[in-house]
């Protein structure tokens, strides 16, 4: 009881044993404190999940560092800027409707940017989206070899 939820957090991050990434000083940790008793058997990680669901945080693992970032927000790093391959295609929350309420975000394949990962910002502008929008990323996949001709970045990125 009075443990704050921070604190808990940071505890779990920790027993994960990999180094937090340079935005995790910026991210705004919940103030309040446990209120009752509370005992947790299990992995840090789904402890993680519950904690930030509950206290609107995403969190993941990348490059090998630990990432926490306000949901709904990019991680307080500047956008990557993109150089679109095509048009930026419209992610609909329900994949039956087209309706721009269900709209939920875009897919687009950019050239290479092996610095994009899940929670940054990226900013683009097309044909298709009238002035330079920035996105949160939600997904990402990078494609590369020396021996193919595709070297690109394709990834999901929500409004925020």
């Amino acid at each position: 009881t009075g443990t704050p939820i921070r604190q808990i957090i940071n505890d779990a991050a920790n027993a994960l044993g990999l180094p937090k990434n340079s935005t995790y000083s910026y991210v705004r940790l919940p103030t309040t404190a446990i209120e009752g008793p509370f005992a947790y058997t299990g992995t840090a990680s789904v402890l993680l999940d519950q904690l930030c669901a509950e206290h609107g945080l995403q969190w993941s693992v990348q490059n090998g560092l630990f990432k926490i970032y306000n949901a709904g927000h990019t991680d307080n790093l500047p956008p990557k800027k993109a150089v679109l391959i095509g048009s930026p295609r419209r992610l609909f929350k329900n994949q039956l409707s087209v309706s721009l309420e269900d709209f939920d975000g875009y897919e687009l394949d950019c050239t290479l940017l092996p610095e994009l990962e899940p929670g940054n910002g990226i900013s683009f502008s097309s044909l298709d989206v009238s002035k330079p929008i920035t996105l949160q990323v939600a997904e990402v996949k990078h494609v590369g070899d020396f021996y193919a001709d595709k070297w690109m970045t394709t990834a999901k990125a929500r409004d925020i």
